[in-house]
């Protein structure tokens, strides 16, 4: 928005014009949501992240080039906490969404209360275990019952029912929206079973966009994405693949040890009819270009998941004349092999975050890989949030 003076100050709207005239006009409504949407464009942003985790969408933020004033984290797990806040030293961890409430501009907390005013954005993926494949796949519930609404999950926790799982907490998300109202809002979650997709899209009143981190990561991760936001359209795909993101000094130790290695390989054989290069062993299947979803399941997080043969002096696995060990057909050279998992930083990288940003003293390497695989692909989000024009780089 431009600002000119002639006679008295002129405030033109992108079409050239006159804010202040359109005030008195059938516009007007129009022209001051813009006009207040561009100023509040000028100062920082205020946003609630729930189950944050480890702050992906502060980072996404960041990354796109939105200024944040405040960042208030609904979080439990410590390590998440402690890996957002050395990263993040503006966010304000304000522990369970479920005993977070809003009113009035105050911001409600188990340990404290924040006169924050208006909130632009909230944002959060609720937990995916009963909504997820790999999960539990029996949606939000307790016991028989289905919670199919807002309404109904109130009444039940009023009562102080026993929920399954986790994933019912979206509707803890659904009632801060409600009582919040921000300008934007951003939900993310796995893709499910369409009878739940449509209680979310019908609760939250938008459809969700599907984006495969694929086009941003060189890792293959459908997703879903509900939000206010508008003119989302896919990523264009930056070709990322798994050989853009390994490191030249990774550590080459052998895993084959693991007996889900040693199951998969007359799997991959009956299935392809060769032992690949790279391969999940997990669902036996080979892996070329992309790495497998990350994700909290120990099933992927494990050693087992994304698995690479390096070519080593001592290597454990002998190739010769396109023969494995003596039994198994492979396209390989000629050489000595070990097995390699990947290492943090190459975890780190697809998520899109920085290297290192889980590296802290006393976090166990599965910790540092479950809380990555629970995050967000940032450049993902980031391309996301990067269609709220008015909040990007206090334009």
């Amino acid at each position: 928005m431009g600002v000119i003076s002639h006679s008295c100050l002129v405030l033109f709207g992108d079409n050239g014009v006159c804010v202040l005239c359109a005030l008195t006009s059938v516009g007007a409504l129009f022209y001051f949501n813009r006009v207040r949407l561009k100023l509040k464009g000028a100062s920082k942003m205020k946003v609630l992240s729930l189950f944050d985790g480890i702050s992906c969408g502060l980072v996404a933020l960041n990354k796109c080039g939105i200024k944040v004033d405040m960042y208030f984290a609904s979080e439990i797990e410590p390590n998440a906490m402690k890996v957002a806040q050395k990263n993040n030293p503006i966010i304000v961890e304000i522990g369970d969404v479920s005993k977070i409430s809003y009113k009035d501009g105050i911001l409600y907390t188990p340990e404290k209360n924040y006169n924050v005013g208006h909130i632009d954005l909230i944002c959060g993926g609720s937990p995916c275990t009963n909504f997820s494949s790999i999960g539990y796949a029996n949606g939000m519930s307790s016991g028989d019952t289905e919670i199919l609404s807002l309404e109904q999950y109130l009444e039940l926790k009023e009562q102080k029912v026993v929920f399954d799982g986790q994933s019912y907490l979206f509707w803890e998300y659904c009632r801060l929206l409600n009582e919040i109202k921000p300008d934007y809002f951003l939900l993310e979650n796995v893709v499910m079973a369409k009878k739940w997709e449509d209680i979310i899209t019908n609760s939250l009143g938008v459809s969700p966009i599907k984006i495969n981190s694929s086009l941003l990561s060189a890792q293959n991760r459908p997703r879903l994405y509900w939000t206010n936001i508008k003119g989302i359209e896919q990523p264009k795909d930056k070709n990322i693949v798994l050989d853009d993101i390994l490191c030249d000094n990774a550590d080459t130790k052998d895993v084959s040890y693991c007996l889900t290695v040693q199951r998969c390989f007359p799997k991959l054989i009956a299935k392809y009819g060769y032992i690949p290069e790279r391969f999940n062993a997990y669902n036996a299947s080979e892996l070329k270009n992309k790495a497998c979803t990350l994700s909290r399941g120990s099933m992927i997080t494990s050693s087992c998941a994304t698995l690479l043969f390096v070519q080593v002096e001592n290597g454990v696995h002998i190739v010769k004349g396109g023969v494995l060990n003596g039994i198994y057909k492979t396209p390989l050279k000629d050489g000595r092999y070990n097995i390699r998992k990947l290492n943090l930083t190459e975890i780190e990288r697809l998520q899109n975050l920085p290297d290192g940003y889980t590296n802290l003293p006393n976090i166990s390497e599965q910790k540092r890989t479950e809380m990555i695989g629970n995050g967000w692909t940032v450049d993902v989000i980031s391309h996301i949030f990067s269609y709220m024009g008015e909040m990007k780089n206090g334009n």
